[in-house]
């Protein structure tokens, strides 16, 4: 019984490359990573005319995105205001009167079989 099981390998299984040799995968070697001098750090650039950052990108924009991003940040302002003119409680208080108020879609229809 011990005979059947000399030839059994315990080790992992090597598979076949290319050339048709059984081989270890090589590593990759990893490249050191470059560190910028101190004098190189990531300041958002300023415009030397103005010190608002968000001036300074919008030197490179067209007309449109300039236009695109006042509109934006008018919605963004009134929508803003239109939260803040109500309190969390009366929200939820609106909510519920509009939830009290729907039709009641997932009930479960009467089905009468006799008529």
């Amino acid at each position: 019984m011990s005979d059947d099981y000399d030839l059994v390998y315990t080790s992992s299984l090597k598979l076949k490359q290319e050339g048709g040799k059984v081989g270890k995968k090589k590593k990759k070697k990893s490249k050191p990573v470059q560190q910028l001098p101190p004098s190189v750090t990531t300041k958002p650039t300023t415009c030397s005319s103005s010190s608002d950052p968000v001036a300074a990108s919008k030197s490179d924009k067209t007309k449109a995105e300039l236009a695109y991003e006042e509109e934006m940040e008018k919605r963004k302002m009134q929508t803003m205001l239109k939260r803040a003119e109500k309190t969390y409680k009366q929200r939820i208080m609106e909510f519920n009167e509009t939830l009290n108020n729907m039709t009641e879609f997932y009930d479960i229809q009467k089905v009468s079989w006799t008529k």
